[in-house]
């Protein structure tokens, strides 16, 4: 069982690795379905290269997905420097319909192609190639690079006001360094899984800790548990491997909350 899910593991801690730390900034910044919203743009974009003849899973393809991203990062940075009354939320919401109703539309016009939009929403964490891990891995290095580097602006950003201009470059490198996040992190495990691990982890460190750097620690800690625990339930029983990850996660996630009233209690 362990030779089965080591690599898989591998893959959830990667991905645990950087979405806690994008989570974080995403529940702070009340834009919960942000990810789903960029991942379904990077989904239309793929649709759209095999419309043009680029084949499913090429560099060209990854690319054209990135700048429809880019597309989103733009809108999405408009949207929360205006001051308006629009919330920021809706029109994330209307992206991902738009997304989603043009993908679909799309899909009539590649046939058989359709079924690698399918996978790459759904996803198969107990297929992940060690080639595949390794570029993931050497990307998220680089984004994760860039926001160590600049952690103060890029969290000043997520915690204040995003509507001055000095802070707008730095709102849309968030949301850019994100879509090319998302875009690889769907690809590897599924919509599904990428969002559970993105919002599951944050949520259970909010309830633990109000410090950012044990939030960070909670939210990793938690993110590899359950998917540990998860990928066991689904070789040992032969669950889908995502889905029994985020039951998982939403089992850890109420055990959290009975520890964090447990806490305060104490108090």
């Amino acid at each position: 069982m362990i030779g089965m899910i080591f690599v898989p593991f591998l893959a959830c801690a990667l991905l645990t690795a950087i979405h806690g730390y994008f989570g974080l900034h995403v529940l702070r910044r009340g834009i919960i379905f942000l990810d789903i919203a960029l991942a379904q743009l990077a989904s239309f974009g793929a649709v759209v290269a095999a419309i043009l003849g680029i084949e499913f899973g090429s560099l060209a393809s990854y690319g054209i997905s990135v700048g429809f991203t880019m597309i989103g990062a733009v809108v999405f940075t408009m949207a929360r420097s205006t001051k308006g009354r629009i919330p920021q939320e809706a029109i994330i919401g209307i992206v991902y319909v738009v997304a989603a109703a043009a993908s679909i539309v799309a899909l009539s016009r590649i046939g058989g192609e359709g079924h690698h939009l399918k996978e790459m929403m759904i996803g198969n964490i107990l297929f992940v190639w060690p080639p595949d891990l390794i570029k993931t891995l050497l990307l998220y290095l680089g984004v994760g690079l860039v926001h160590l580097v600049f952690r103060r602006q890029f969290w000043a950003v997520s915690t204040h006001d995003a509507g001055a201009p000095h802070s707008r470059w730095w709102d849309f490198a968030f949301y850019a360094s994100f879509g090319v996040v998302v875009t690889s992190s769907v690809k590897l495990a599924g919509v599904f899984l990428v969002f559970m691990l993105l919002v599951a982890p944050a949520v259970a460190a909010f309830l633990l800790s109000d410090r950012p750097v044990k939030q960070l620690a909670i939210a990793w800690i938690f993110g590899t548990g359950c998917s540990g625990i998860g990928l066991i339930a689904a070789v040992k029983w032969d669950f889908p491997p995502g889905a029994a990850i985020v039951v998982t996660a939403g089992l850890g996630l109420i055990l959290t909350w009975g520890l964090s009233q447990f806490q305060r209690i104490l108090r």
